[in-house]
């Protein structure tokens, strides 16, 4: 009988403790109070890092383990004449009229010397082989006032079959105007790498875009660092600036400069967004800088 007693005891005791165990987890998980062995301790690091990188965290890092796989990418090939007609139709609601096209050779300007600029209707594209493409618009003294807005920019992009792989990613603003910026996504998965910036400067405003070909993930996955390890390691090298600034964005996704090569891989990146403007990346598998 004690026996018996003694068992029913044990399996009370056990059945408490998981409960409690499983309590403190979902706890953790949630936003609670508990916290795992250790947590404290790199929690107090992040805040002295943060504090001596004059950096505050306005935003959530992302929790839990995360696996990836690299990414194979190939640079996206169009005929200027195409994305010509393209902007055309969703500028002007029809193809039928199709816009003279005068080629004014490559650009004047210092550093662009690599690109070609096209003349259309009021407009301009400025394409290059390994980087960005930028289409200016050229408003009439008479239509100075007319700005496009952020929903008339949402629209645009939409209209355009090749860019409808790009969602709204975020917005920044100064004394010229907004400055909408989309980015890439495949399978779900941010790639940073392909973007748009949609400027909604009065007169004056302009699309750049730069767009890949995805081929597809790579077979294996691997384990990414936690976001706490990459922050330690952006902060590490983070050379602050003489105001305090903030993180607004803290997302785990892919990223490459722009290449001038048929085919190449990209790793997984934690982006840590500030709210000057200013974008790092972190390689998700070895923690350093992608520049």
């Amino acid at each position: 009988m004690n026996l018996s007693r003694a068992k029913t005891v044990l399996i009370c005791t056990f059945l408490a403790l998981n409960i409690f165990l499983c309590y403190q987890l979902w706890q953790d998980q949630g936003s609670g109070k508990f916290e795992p062995f250790g947590q404290k301790e790199e929690i107090t690091k992040l805040e002295s890092a943060l504090l001596n990188a004059g950096l505050t965290l306005e935003t959530n890092l992302p929790r839990g383990t995360e696996h990836a796989a690299y990414l194979m990418v190939k640079p996206w090939t169009f005929s200027p004449r195409e994305l010509i007609f393209c902007f055309w139709e969703a500028l002007e609601g029809s193809r039928k009229t199709a816009p003279e096209i005068k080629h004014a050779g490559r650009s004047a300007e210092k550093g662009w010397e690599d690109r070609a600029v096209y003349f259309f209707g009021r407009h301009e594209l400025i394409v290059s082989r390994a980087g960005p493409a930028i289409l200016n618009f050229h408003f009439k003294e008479e239509e100075a006032k007319k700005i496009y807005t952020e929903e008339q920019a949402r629209q645009l992009v939409s209209k355009i079959f090749f860019l409808h792989d790009f969602v709204p990613d975020y917005t920044t603003s100064d004394e010229k105007g907004k400055v909408l910026y989309f980015r890439q996504e495949y399978e779900g998965c941010p790639l940073y790498a392909g973007y748009i910036s949609f400027s909604l400067f009065e007169r004056h405003p302009s699309v750049q875009f730069y767009r890949l070909e995805v081929v597809g993930f790579a077979e294996q996955k691997r384990e990414v660092i936690p976001s706490s390890m990459a922050l330690l390691r952006f902060l590490e090298r983070y050379e602050g600036s003489k105001n305090e600034e903030s993180i607004v964005d803290f997302s785990l996704g892919y990223y490459t400069r722009e290449y001038d090569a048929q085919r190449w891989e990209i790793p997984p990146v934690w982006r840590i967004r500030l709210n000057n403007g200013e974008i790092y990346y972190i390689n998700a598998f070895t923690g350093n800088p992608e520049i």
